[in-house]
């Protein structure tokens, strides 16, 4: 489990690659328990993805949809609640997972390791901050064309911190970089919205 001083290093790290920073890989635990301690990393962003959902179901609870979409709000509270929460943990596991199986074929099986612990701090950032303006969306204190146009902004500069992540973590060319963003974008999209209608 994840203590306060693995936090601490893993954060540090996260943002020193946000500032470009190729020595800010020396804060992450690349062993075998610090890859696995990685994946708990979500946990230190709990509260902002509850806050996200519950701010989803007042949204959606607000407008009362009816669409017919399985986005759409469930019987309970609770099960909505569960359902996006599986689905965040879906795109949580995904990515990192189906890179530590391409390793191989990719060429970077030698630095693979250190690209998910970089890639999973990293990622706690990203989360947080894109989810600002959904939550202010969902509570009312921000209007749905300002909070969809920063939310397109930040999602941009986020592929930008996730190719530098990529970059300075593998030293992977540009082609591999850009690449490697876009399935994560990519994969992302596909695999919520797959378990979205599956759940």
């Amino acid at each position: 489990m994840l203590g306060i001083d693995d936090i601490r290093s893993g954060l540090k790290g996260a943002v020193g690659l946000l500032r470009g920073d190729a020595s800010a890989m020396r804060h992450f635990d690349v062993s075998f328990e610090g890859f696995w301690k990685s994946f708990f990393a979500i946990l230190v962003i709990l509260p902002v993805i509850l806050l996200y959902i519950h701010g989803e179901w007042e949204t959606l609870a607000l407008a009362d949809t009816r669409s017919g979409d399985p986005m759409d709000v469930p019987q309970s509270y609770g099960a909505f609640v569960l359902k996006r929460f599986v689905v965040t943990l879906v795109d949580w596991l995904a990515y990192p997972l189906i890179i530590l199986a391409m390793a191989r074929p990719l060429g970077i099986e030698q630095k693979v390791v250190p690209y998910i612990v970089a890639q999973n701090w990293s990622t706690i950032i990203v989360s947080a901050v894109v989810a600002v303006p959904g939550i202010m969306f969902g509570f009312g204190l921000m209007p749905g064309t300002i909070a969809g146009m920063m939310t397109l902004a930040l999602f941009a500069l986020a592929m930008r911190y996730f190719y530098m992540v990529a970059r300075i973590a593998i030293g992977a060319p540009t082609g591999l970089a850009i690449g490697l963003v876009a399935f994560n974008a990519v994969s992302s999209l596909f695999l919520s919205q797959l378990a979205v209608k599956l759940l």
